[in-house]
């Protein structure tokens, strides 16, 4: 009985610390570590040489890529940006890198479904960018202008080795019609002709 009356008050424990809010006022643990587990995971591939883009294997890291932590100050400045419910690159600090993404409510006879939550829409998007390389390719990682052009940056954004932390925030926009998720960095990736990450063969 005692072991079970332990077990049950560790899984109470585990709820209520999932429960918490990561930063004040904020997303909670559990989507927290949701959103940093699909850019790490993602980070974790590429650096073990393991990440496969339609059929080529990407070369690994010259040494092991950092993993990405959330940052309390970039998820209240990406909580601001989804506010005003417009997707265009805020620039106001550029030390910081933005992504961002419309979920819109799908339709029921014609008629619009109204949304009532953002809640997992921000993990969704996360995994919605590092399916971009899939999609359209990883010709190199040269951040060349030919590669900013092939609708992969915010891909290589989550992957860009120098950025070691994250913060995003969500909100209902157009009459709650449609969900605009938001993702600031720290540092700023893309940065043209730079190295997403210095690959095995290259120093640096």
């Amino acid at each position: 009985f005692a072991m079970l009356l332990l077990s049950i008050l560790l899984l109470a424990v585990v709820s209520t610390i999932s429960a918490e809010c990561w930063c004040d006022n904020g997303l909670n643990r559990t989507e927290v570590d949701s959103i940093t587990s699909v850019h790490n995971n993602l980070r974790m591939l590429i650096s073990a040489g393991k990440f496969v883009v339609n059929g080529t294997t990407m070369p690994g890291t010259a040494k092991t890529m950092g993993t990405i932590s959330w940052d309390c100050a970039l998820e209240r400045d990406a909580v601001k940006v989804a506010a005003t419910c417009s997707s265009a690159p805020n620039n106001t600090n550029t030390q910081h890198g933005q992504n961002s993404y419309f979920f819109n409510a799908t339709s029921v006879n014609g008629t619009a479904v109204v949304l009532s939550s953002t809640t997992g829409r921000i993990a969704t998007a996360a995994g919605i960018w590092a399916g971009e390389f899939a999609r359209f390719g990883w010709p190199s990682i040269q951040y060349t202008p030919a590669v900013a052009k092939l609708g992969i940056s915010e891909a290589t954004q989550m992957a860009w080795a120098k950025t070691r932390k994250v913060g995003c925030g969500a909100a209902l926009c157009n009459s709650n019609r449609s969900v605009l998720v938001v993702c600031r960095y720290r540092v700023a990736g893309n940065v043209l002709n730079n190295y997403v990450y210095p690959p095995a063969n290259v120093c640096g």
